[in-house]
């Protein structure tokens, strides 16, 4: 008799699951309130991976849970219990490197900061700090883009509806390249200007590096531009390919996250940056800031 592998879960698969559901664990507590909708959520994702059913440690996770759910109810603290039995296990992972992890990991964190459809700016916060921590993911997307976002809505520390739409527009961005469907939070269709496409200090290098520039320059002309790039030993190419390094937008002094939509070459290198191509787009600051520091400006 043959055996049926189809239903064998790789335990590249058992490891990438328990770091995204740790990460959606994390981003539910992320304001210290569970809801109807976020335990729906919960809930939602043992269905949606019926096949890690009766598997180390889920098997674990998943009995606590339908105990903590006995009377109906979740609470923070049955939550962190959750969370710490995947922490537990999660630091045996060994299949993927950091940067691959923490993407997986973030990817949960996004689905559970979104899981109620409604996003705070405590939660906000919490994305932020994470970003801060994770400083190596630089120049991976979606980390620039969050980081940025996160910066500029939190400022204030409210959350307007033109705001909220623009972080729904991003986490589904984000979550739509995740192949596994119970980590997506509803899609919003809105037509939102986009913010927070530049990287926040970049480290820019300029040696044997491919630039591109959008935008027109307050400071100096395209040309003038392009030979202080030069000057520093940088290549300005004239469109956006897979060998460009960085994109600089030229925004005649605005800063880059302002609530606008961007232009054809910055969605050109965001779309690149989606597949895995490190394209950090700066701000002309930026560059500014580094041409002082080799004393060329």
């Amino acid at each position: 008799m043959k055996k049926d592998f189809r239903n064998r879960v790789s335990p590249q698969a058992v490891e990438m699951n328990l770091t995204s559901l740790c990460g959606m664990l994390e981003g539910m507590l992320a304001d210290n309130k569970i809801n109807s909708q976020e335990v729906a959520k919960l809930i939602e994702w043992f269905e949606m991976n019926k096949n890690l059913n009766g598997l180390h440690p889920f098997s674990e996770i998943q009995s606590s849970l339908n105990i903590f759910l006995a009377d109906g109810l979740l609470s923070a603290e049955e939550l962190k219990d959750l969370l710490w039995i995947c922490r537990q296990h999660r630091k045996d992972g060994i299949a993927f490197d950091d940067i691959t992890k923490s993407i997986q990991f973030l990817h949960g964190l996004v689905s559970g900061l979104g899981a109620d459809g409604l996003i705070n700016a405590k939660e906000i916060d919490v994305l932020k700090k994470w970003c801060l921590d994770h400083e190596y993911l630089k120049g991976c997307w979606p980390y620039d883009e969050f980081l940025a976002l996160s910066i500029e809505v939190i400022q204030d520390g409210k959350i307007t509806s033109h705001e909220h739409d623009i972080i729904s527009y991003y986490f589904n961005e984000f979550m739509g390249l995740n192949g596994n469907k119970s980590l997506r939070i509803p899609l919003n269709e809105a037509t939102v200007a986009i913010t927070g496409v530049c990287a926040v200090c970049p480290e820019i290098e300029f040696d044997s590096k491919n630039f591109v520039l959008t935008g027109e320059s307050s400071k100096l002309k395209r040309k003038d531009l392009i030979k202080l790039i030069e000057d520093c030993a940088g290549t300005v190419l004239s469109s956006v390919t897979q060998k460009v390094d960085y994109l600089i937008v030229c925004d005649d002094g605005s800063p880059a996250w302002t609530y606008r939509a961007y232009g054809r070459k910055v969605e050109d290198a965001i779309n690149m940056r989606k597949k895995g191509h490190k394209i950090t787009i700066v701000h002309e600051s930026d560059l500014w800031d580094a041409f002082r520091d080799k004393d060329v400006a």
